[in-house]
């Protein structure tokens, strides 16, 4: 049995799974252009919070990879769609699905980027402070939950 759902927000629509692919039929519209929407996002977020997207060994990306140029490319506002970014990141005209693999690889970083975020510093109000810590102590609490670690979440729990 399949669900499908629409959500509209003023300037974004959710419903769509993965790269590119609909959550169920009937899923109204195409997610292929709405996921470069929400990479773009990402990018200027993470700009905007200074924070830094790491390879999985903890290390800053290194500068001469595809991975970074694409990264650079979305902060400078270089790409407007999947296709024009492919082409100037794969000029040999590589596989569609060798960029799905590539943007996936970055979403997926610069999610990690996001979700160690600390709210620290002189930019946020005692507030968004707040808000960001609660934020990620229930993210924290669900996720020891899925695992069965439940002595683990309820320690987290203020």
């Amino acid at each position: 049995m399949y669900i499908s759902y629409t959500i509209s927000f003023p300037q974004h629509q959710v419903g769509c799974f993965g790269i590119d692919q609909p959550v169920a039929t009937g899923v109204s519209g195409s997610c292929r252009f709405k996921k470069m929407k929400d990479i773009q996002e990402l990018a200027y977020i993470i700009k905007q919070l200074q924070l830094k997207v790491l390879n999985p060994t903890g290390q800053p990306m290194d500068r001469d990879t595809i991975l970074y140029r694409f990264y650079q490319g979305l902060e400078r506002g270089e790409f407007a769609t999947d296709e024009g970014a492919e082409k100037v990141l794969y000029p040999e005209g590589a596989s569609a699905a060798k960029y799905r693999r590539l943007k996936s690889t970055l979403r997926d970083r610069m999610l990690s980027a996001i979700a160690a975020f600390e709210a620290n510093g002189n930019d946020f109000s005692d507030y968004q402070r707040a808000y960001y810590t609660c934020h990620r102590d229930w993210l924290t609490v669900k996720i020891l939950i899925g695992q069965n670690a439940n002595t683990a979440a309820k320690g987290r729990i203020r």
